[in-house]
């Protein structure tokens, strides 16, 4: 077992295999409420830490909540707000474009 634990070129294959698989997190047969509390305790105590660092006057860095499970309802959640902003980031540019015409008449 040791053997393949410290194994370089096994650990890059292994790394190459998994490369292109998205990361949506735990399974959500593996996600018990005991893991869901652990995850908000986490992200809890991560925020803790931020607020700290932050009033003695440092630079919290970005403070990333624990995984979630993904499901179909926050795939389409996340693919709507992916929609929105396309469609609104096309909206504004079109307003930009008309007020540049607009400005140069």
């Amino acid at each position: 077992m040791e053997a393949r634990v410290n194994d370089d070129e096994l650990a890059d294959t292994m790394l190459e295999s998994v490369k292109d698989l998205p990361d949506n997190g735990p399974r959500i047969s593996e996600y018990t409420p005991v893991v869901e509390r652990l995850d908000t305790l986490a992200d809890m105590l991560s925020a803790l830490q931020a607020t700290v660092i932050a009033a003695a006057g440092g630079k919290p860095g970005r403070q990333r909540p624990a995984k979630r499970p993904s499901t179909a309802i926050s795939r389409a959640q996340k693919a709507r707000a992916d929609r929105n902003y396309t469609d609104l980031l096309s909206e504004v540019e079109a307003a930009q474009e008309r007020w540049q015409a607009r400005i140069t008449e």
